[in-house]
């Protein structure tokens, strides 16, 4: 009974995290979802056996529900061939349980657990051989080493929310009905059992671990991950005892719970402004960029960003921190941004606008010094911000853009030396860039002071003089906090690499920013002994012509734009290759399209899923216009 709840409390989590997956990247959902309730019901099945058939019709419809789920991308070669190979390994596996099934069947004339344990034929060649054979089917079915090859493969090109459920009720299935075969059927045979069993799991242990070091994807890292934890559940197994039991079912619930949230990898990155050395870097298996590692991946860094905007806009001489500026709702094209909390505060400054990562006023900053000039002056000196092929835009304030979490935390340790950009090394002897001025140092000290006054998290209320931000992701897949104390900078992002969130969202301010305090306050730091600084931006009150920025909303105007096709309302097939276009008439200069919160010249967009979809348009002078309509794929 505790393991059919076990599994069903592994289902619903598996249903709930697949929702937003099956969504964007399945086809057929509603047989996707029946073979889940498929498989569950062969591992209550498996958990109730007291015979071997029962056990093998169990097994089967699992492991077959689990054959066609590892295989459901069929947009993806890496799916079909994970399912061919677990198709193949798994039959195997099955032919050679089966076949010691029918040798201890031979031995006693019995399929029955109760009625097996009670026969001394167990004992003789065909019965120990028997047991063997039907050992290893189960070895096989838990990927212990050196059963384990399959599992890799299958982890890696399975769908995520399948890879989860391989990791966490496959394995608990299989230990189930493992228990059940060798406490009830052959507890006789423990002398020979038990030595058997705690080699495996000895080998499942030290070789799973070692290999999931060395891992550069997250799926064959958590394949390894699971072989070494069905070799600690194991150890337990092999003591044959109630305390033993108690300990799998412990585990196994633990177990569980821990791969809820197994696709978030944290990573953090620490730098040192007195030594300019990378001092500590945690998220990656090696330093090649890769999908594990996440410090030297870049990704979108949510409103992280929007300091920069700040600061530059400070050295144009555009803003002031005491500058007015203006949180309401406005429409860009079709594209509406909220805040955080999707409130607005009305007349804020532009201290307190940063401080509470307000990003209403972060556009209006943005539009004073314009995208491109934004985007070029982080680049400056390097390929630090990716834009891709995607034309700057409002939203790269917004984490459109991509950064990598090493660069991230090189532009807030710029802030913390008064705006200049030094290059960090990792290896001794590595050949540093020059150091280079971003920003001006009355500029970058000026919001070095205003994020000192961001709200602390619970963790650290007293915290007062570490300068950090925080961000997250539209999606919720990256949450970031980035800050600076004394000598030290520190970078930490929990982060999910398949793109897919779990059951539980991660905040930058709720999740990350406790352990960036955390780091922060363990290490022993030196001041830094920053110069005055006599300028107009550090003093309480702005210049009167920086007094508050103009209000001026974004042209709506659609008489001089038009889009001709589609139009409100339409039903749309799209192309052979998968793609929507938009035709338009009227307008001047260069035309941007405008979905799902960024801007291209291209007049296309390809759409995920069905359903209703709204796409806009805008010239350089303003003019915009806007359609919804509904796509239909050809299925």
């Amino acid at each position: 009974l505790f393991f059919k709840q076990l599994f069903i409390l592994g289902m619903i989590f598996v249903v709930l995290f697949s929702l937003e997956y099956a969504h964007k990247f399945i086809k057929y959902r509603g047989e996707f979802y029946a073979l889940l309730l498929s498989a569950l019901l062969g591992m209550c099945v498996m958990a109730s056996a007291n015979d071997f058939i029962t056990l093998f019709v169990g097994l089967e419809l699992m492991t077959i529900s689990f054959y066609i789920l590892v295989g459901f991308r069929m947009d993806k070669a890496a799916s079909s061939e994970a399912a061919v190979k677990y198709l193949l390994v798994g039959s195997g596996s099955t032919a050679v349980m089966l076949y010691g099934v029918s040798l201890i069947y031979g031995a006693t004339g019995s399929l029955d657990f109760l009625t097996i344990c009670r026969n001394i034929h167990l004992f003789y060649a065909a019965g120990l051989a028997g047991v063997v054979l039907i050992m290893a089917g189960f070895f096989f079915k838990l990927s212990a080493i050196p059963f384990h090859m399959w599992a890799p493969d299958v982890y890696q090109g399975a769908p995520t929310p399948i890879t989860a459920l391989l990791a966490m009720g496959s394995k608990a299935a299989g230990l189930a009905v493992f228990m059940r075969v060798l406490y009830v059927a052959f507890p006789i045979l423990g002398t020979y059992w038990m030595t058997l069993l705690s080699a495996f799991a000895a080998l499942s242990m030290i070789g799973g671990n070692i290999m999931a070091m060395k891992q550069k994807d997250v799926k064959r890292m958590l394949a390894y991950s699971s072989i070494a934890q069905a070799g600690y559940m194991m150890v337990a197994m092999a003591s044959a005892d109630y305390a033993g039991i108690k300990a799998v079912m412990f585990y196994a619930t633990l177990y569980l719970f821990a791969n809820v949230g197994a696709f978030a990898v944290l990573s953090v990155v620490e730098l040192d402004a007195s030594t300019h050395e990378i001092t500590g870097i945690l998220g990656s298996s090696d330093l090649s960029v890769s999908e594990v590692c996440l410090p030297y991946s870049p990704r979108s860094p949510g409103s992280a960003l929007k300091p920069f905007a700040y600061g530059l806009a400070f050295e144009e001489g555009k803003l002031h921190p005491q500058t007015v500026l203006h949180d309401k709702s406005k429409l860009f094209g079709s594209w509406r941004p909220e805040n955080f909390d999707r409130r607005f505060n009305g007349r804020v400054t532009a201290s307190r606008a940063l401080a509470s990562s307000l990003n209403l006023p972060a556009i209006e900053v943005l539009g004073l010094i314009g995208s491109g000039y934004f985007v070029n002056s982080l680049n400056r000196f390097g390929n630090i911000l990716h834009v891709g092929s995607k034309v700057p835009d409002y939203s790269v304030i917004l984490g459109s853009a991509d950064i990598t979490l090493v660069n991230l935390a090189k532009l807030y340790a710029m802030l913390n030396e008064d705006g200049m950009l030094n290059d960090y090394s990792l290896y001794v002897g590595e050949k540093l860039h020059e150091p280079a001025r971003l920003m001006s140092a009355d500029s970058a000290r000026a919001v070095f002071d205003i994020l000192k006054s961001t709200g602390r998290p619970a963790t650290a209320p007293n915290a007062t003089d570490v300068s950090y931000k925080t961000g997250t992701s539209s999606r919720f897949t990256d949450a970031l906090s980035v800050g600076s104390l004394e000598n030290h900078t520190v970078a930490v992002a929990i982060r999910f690499p398949d793109n897919v969130t779990g059951l539980y969202q991660y905040s930058g301010f709720r999740d990350a920013a406790p352990v960036l305090f955390s780091i922060l306050g363990k290490l022993p730091s030196r001041p830094m002994n920053r110069p005055d600084i006599d300028s107009a931006l550090l003093s309480g009150t702005s210049p009167d012509a920086l007094t508050e920025i103009a209000d001026d909303s974004r042209i709506t105007d659609r008489n001089g734009l038009h889009i001709d096709f589609p139009q409100n309302g339409d039903t749309v097939l799209p192309d052979a290759f998968g793609r929507i276009f938009i035709n338009h008439s009227g307008g001047e200069g260069r035309i941007l399209l405008s979905h799902d919160g960024v801007q291209t010249e291209e007049m296309f967009f390809t759409p995920e899923a069905e359903g209703f979809y709204t796409v806009s348009i805008m010239d350089e002078s303003g003019h915009s216009d806007s359609v919804t309509f509904r796509v239909v794929l050809d299925n």
